[in-house]
């Protein structure tokens, strides 16, 4: 689950070359103490932007009722029916030796390195054609972040198990294993599994914290993991999406979510939820607020008005050329995604 951490405290930003601090967290509920501290944060207007969202709906994003799905019952920690896709072999893992790596682009110091391996895959040359074709889309649609993205043609031997085509991700131990024998080789901070498929499998979780932050902030996590279809019809957005969850960002669609999901890039109920990097990138890009029209635990929430590219559970449809992030997230989410692989890379490298 992504979990995070709400740091009430002022909160120093730099908008317009002009040094912003940030107001001080009311822990108020409702809409009039939003609007409040939305206009002491933004000198340019008097009260915040909250209109409705024109599709909301009464969901309750942090309770299960007699109508949640399996996938928001998995979310949940809930035992769900489920169908494997591999299945892993922790010995075979820790014995790999990525002897074939490749960079797509001129790796450089300081910076974030993501590895696209294999699943499942029977025929090495469609392996290899989704592969490069996973890591090239990934270095074209995140170039402005300056990754390092490379990739191997060694069949990986890992778990994956749907529930409706979303993956969860492996056991602790198999994870544990591919990082260990991939650092032999690179210093890699997340790894994407492209599995041999046309149809939409997806998922993406983090692995562990980063111990040095783990009581300080909870924002900046160690590695993550993005499972997806190796040839999907949409690629670049499924990508997009779950390499985004990787630098941070939530979903936008209606999925269940608990209390302790509340207040990063997307849901919150009161100014207090709101985490750092939130503040931060709300301080410089001043993103639209709207009423979902749903609750958690009966209260009422709001969300800071998110991308396509994330808000589309299973975006079946090609949307628009996405060719860089600046097509496919909002300036607050790219602002965030920024923010957290600043903290990441400062904090690990």
């Amino acid at each position: 689950m992504r979990t995070f951490s709400s740091n009430a405290g002022l909160i120093l930003v730099l908008l317009v070359a002009l040094v912003v601090i940030v107001p001080p967290l009311d822990h108020s509920s409702g809409e009039a103490a939003i609007k409040e501290y939305f206009s002491k944060l933004y000198v340019e207007r008097s009260i915040a932007r909250i209109p409705t969202h024109a599709d909301a709906q009464n969901y309750e994003y942090c309770e299960l009722s007699d109508e949640s799905t399996a996938i928001d019952r998995a979310l949940a920690g809930e035992e769900v029916d489920s169908t494997t896709l591999a299945v892993g072999d922790v010995d075979q893992l820790r014995s790999l030796g990525f002897s074939d790596i490749q960079y797509v682009n001129e790796p450089g110091p300081k910076r974030y390195t993501i590895a696209v391996i294999g699943v499942g895959y029977s025929n090495d040359d469609v392996l290899k054609n989704d592969v490069v074709s996973v890591a090239n889309k990934i270095d074209s649609l995140f170039r402005d972040f300056e990754l390092n993205v490379l990739y191997s043609y060694e069949e990986v031997p890992i778990t994956l198990v749907s529930v409706d085509g979303f993956l969860n991700l492996p056991p602790d131990e198999e994870i544990e294993a591919l990082f260990e024998s991939f650092k032999k080789r690179a210093d890699v901070d997340g790894i994407v599994v492209a599995f041999d498929s046309e149809d939409f499998y997806a998922g993406s979780r983090y692995v562990e914290y980063n111990p040095e932050l783990h009581e300080v902030d909870q924002l900046t996590r160690q590695e993550f993991v993005a499972m997806i279809s190796g040839r999907f019809v949409n690629l670049g957005h499924l990508l997009a999406h779950e390499i985004g969850h990787g630098f941070g960002l939530h979903d936008g669609y209606q999925r269940y979510y608990g209390v302790d999901d509340m207040g990063g890039s997307t849901l919150f109920r009161t100014v207090s939820d709101l985490n750092s990097l939130a503040l931060q990138s709300i301080s410089s890009t001043d993103p639209v607020v709207i009423d979902t029209g749903g609750t958690c635990n009966g209260e009422k929430t709001y969300s800071l008005v998110s991308s396509g590219v994330m808000t589309e559970g299973v975006p079946v449809e090609p949307v628009g050329k996405p060719d860089l992030i600046s097509d496919m997230f909002t300036p607050f989410e790219i602002e965030y995604m920024r923010q957290y692989l600043n903290g990441h890379i400062s904090s690990l490298k």
